[in-house]
């Protein structure tokens, strides 16, 4: 099938945000809305950086690091984890 590839990275993405990351590292939600409090204290900001801001920064990473290594498929897979999560978290 054409989209092969495509579906076996969103089925990867899926497993990771439900499966051992949740385990080891809790709610994602959670974890962005504590990276958003450091990250603004960090550059001086009055509000915290929205979760769903700090999902689509995370994505930007792993896409500019799926562009310098291309074969590295777990910079695709985490791009794509950390899209869907942002998608999520934009309605909490």
């Amino acid at each position: 099938m054409q989209y092969d590839k495509a579906v076996e990275t969103l089925d990867t993405a899926n497993t990771l945000i439900h499966g051992a990351r949740d385990d080891v590292y809790g709610d994602p939600t959670e974890t962005a809305r504590r990276i958003g409090m450091a990250w603004a204290s960090i550059l001086g900001l009055g509000d915290p950086i929205p979760p769903y801001i700090v999902h689509s920064m995370m994505a930007a990473l792993k896409l500019v690091r799926g562009a310098i290594d291309p074969g590295h498929e777990d910079s695709w897979v985490d791009a794509a984890a950390y899209s869907a999560l942002a998608n999520n978290s934009v309605l909490l």
